[in-house]
């Protein structure tokens, strides 16, 4: 791949990466209240935020957003990693 086409990538990944909206980190599940959104913080510590049903649906949403944006930091960085490469003198 050239340099102009990795560098097309990577401004389109960026775009896509500020067009994912609100962010949560974690998983939705059921518990004995409603629903609840686990993860792990910095500390490594498991956290918890509870999540009414009426939120439910926007919950879902922002823990998807998540996860797209993680992955797009991903491709961003190996996209980063070849033009490194390819521009190396």
């Amino acid at each position: 791949m050239t340099e102009s086409g990795i560098r097309k990538k990577i401004a389109a990944t960026v775009a896509a990466m500020s067009a994912t909206g609100p962010i949560l980190k974690g998983n939705i599940s059921r518990g004995k209240t409603g629903h609840q959104i686990t993860w792990k913080g910095e500390d490594q510590k498991s956290k918890t935020l509870y999540v009414p049903d009426a939120r439910l649906e926007e919950a879902q949403a922002m823990t998807k957003a998540y996860k797209q944006a993680k992955s797009l930091l991903e491709k961003l960085a190996d996209l980063n990693a070849q033009l490194y490469k390819i521009t190396a003198k």
